[in-house]
């Protein structure tokens, strides 16, 4: 295996000189470019990793610095509507739609409304009257191009789009559910009615996160079904049947339909009220489910009713399948309340957007909420900042490796002048000892770099950059990674780092190896 390394390496210095001498003269400068204890390769192998570290974690900061630029929703700017200018929010919005002018010198698409919306959910695991929470949220039309956004593949985890604009379903997010110690998986939320009844909203999607730091979102015509009807829509009492849901599969639906079949068929308090089960789709949720509804005639008290759905529930058979007592919708309103708390304005890009803001309060006297895209303006400087660092850091890493294998070879050579002035004067010329000499050091370099590679790509993948930022208190995304080892820049570093150093390298030997053999043999340097 020696014999074909030295063989290939001839080849690559296309020399006259013969293998063996080769070999021989390989195996003992290499031991001494090495240095004692392969001391010299291995401070190149530390200065290569901590360089690679280094640029990773850059790269993994402007990865992230991106991101945050690139959020979907910092397009959108919010305005807050003040008490006094409720009534005019709707001519407002119709004004700021309609201005071409406008439109193309402050580059903004569009303007639309939303309201904000609170609601008391009820934790799962707890039953004390203190674990009801207050959530907040905020309306979105289904025509809001911000929907989109907030349904895009980065920030959507599961569900749908709103199939139309009267759903009563809530796009929730994630961190609402972990508040509510809730599964990933739900398909309803517990809307605490009154202080002792749940009335259970479907979830249509669940989402990382939504603008303006809200919890869900709801249609418009939910909030004006509760803000406008004489009674809230989603009270349990407009419902009469049993209606039970499950998101099981069709073979368990089967058997579910089977035994409740069999259950109101022997049940004596059932048969007195006549009831008729019917299994139908429900489409509410963001998954299929399905919703098995019992009905009556005449219809039963309400005492009645609950003990039907207790017995019901309590069933050994039929607890495994963990159904979820729902309810029907009422509404009643047939208008769309348009009084909204804010107008949200989509801008195509922000450049115009202070500008904008004095038109605003010139023409409207309203003011823009300028956090975020203040905010965006840090993180861009920041990026800049950092990309500034990174290239100091990398020009500042490959001249010191380029000055320490520069004069690792310089040295060298001064050493041994005498034994070079001997090689030369017996026929051996310059651009063969260049060569020679070069392939050396590049060898080492190129060692060095592959290992330091390896360090830094074990450094990746077993989490240290992670536990490293945390050890100085930074609080961390779960599924951000803030260290990027291959990238363009590390491309860059090294191809810089061998080229750059081939250059050095060649003035060092050329200012050893032009001299003659006597001013070498004789020391004349």
């Amino acid at each position: 295996m020696k014999k074909i390394i030295i063989q290939v390496i001839s080849n690559i210095l296309k020399t006259n000189v013969h293998p063996d001498f080769t070999e021989l003269f390989l195996e003992k400068e290499g031991e001494q470019l090495l240095g004692k204890h392969y001391k010299n390769i291995i401070f190149l192998i530390i200065i290569f990793s901590l360089t690679l570290i280094a640029i990773g974690f850059a790269n993994g900061s402007l990865e992230y610095l991106g991101k945050k630029m690139n959020d979907p929703f910092v397009k959108f700017v919010d305005i807050e509507i003040p008490r006094g200018k409720s009534e005019k929010v709707g001519s407002i919005q119709y004004q700021l739609n309609s201005d071409s002018l406008a439109k193309n010198k402050y580059h903004y698409n569009g303007v639309y409304g939303f309201n904000k919306v609170f609601l008391i959910f009820k934790s799962k695991t707890k039953k004390k009257k203190s674990d009801l929470y207050i959530c907040s949220g905020r309306t979105i039309p289904i025509d809001d191009p911000l929907l989109k956004n907030i349904l895009n593949k980065e920030n959507l985890i599961k569900g749908r789009n709103y199939y139309n604009k009267k759903e009563f379903g809530l796009i929730v997010t994630l961190e609402m559910l972990h508040k509510l110690h809730l599964k990933e998986n739900i398909h309803y939320l517990p809307y605490s009615f009154s202080k002792n009844t749940i009335s259970p909203l479907p979830v249509v999607a669940i989402v990382k996160e939504l603008p303006g730091m809200n919890e869900f979102a709801v249609t418009p015509y939910f909030y004006s079904q509760r803000l406008l009807s004489y009674n809230d829509p989603m009270n349990p009492l407009f419902t009469k049947d049993i209606i039970l849901y499950s998101n099981s599969d069709s073979v368990a639906t089967s058997n579910i339909s089977t035994l409740l079949k069999k259950i109101i068929k022997e049940n004596p308090v059932f048969r007195h009220y006549s009831p008729e089960l019917d299994v139908m789709k429900n489409n509410y949720t963001y998954e299929t489910g399905y919703n098995f509804t019992i009905s009556f005639l005449p219809k039963p008290p309400n005492k009645v009713r609950k003990l039907m759905i207790n017995s019901l529930l309590s069933n050994k058979n039929i607890k495994p399948y963990n159904l979820l007592q729902i309810f029907r919708f009422n509404p009643t309103a047939n208008e769309t309340y348009k009084n909204y708390d804010v107008l949200s304005v989509h801008f195509s890009n922000l450049d115009q957007i202070r500008l904008f803001r004095d038109y605003l309060f010139t023409n409207y006297e309203l003011t823009i909420d300028m956090a975020r895209v203040e905010a965006m303006e840090n993180y861009n400087f920041v990026t800049k900042i950092t990309r500034i660092i990174s290239l100091l850091l990398i020009g500042f890493s490959i001249l010191s490796i380029c000055l320490f294998v520069g004069n690792l070879l310089s040295k060298h050579l001064e050493r041994i002048h005498m034994n070079i002035g001997t090689f030369k004067a017996f026929g051996i010329d310059n651009s063969t000892l260049k060569r020679i000499y070069l392939l050396l050091v590049y060898l080492f370099i190129i060692i060095s770099i592959v290992i330091s590679m390896i360090i830094a790509w074990l450094f990746e993948i077993s989490g240290s950059a992670k536990l490293i930022l945390s050890f100085f208190s930074l609080k961390l995304e779960e599924n951000q990674s803030y260290f990027k080892l291959f990238d363009l820049w590390t491309l860059i570093a090294i191809i810089l780092t061998l080229s750059i150093s081939y250059f050095v390298l060649s003035m060092h030997a050329k200012r050893i190896l032009n001299k003659t053999p006597g001013d070498l043999i004789y020391s004349r340097l």
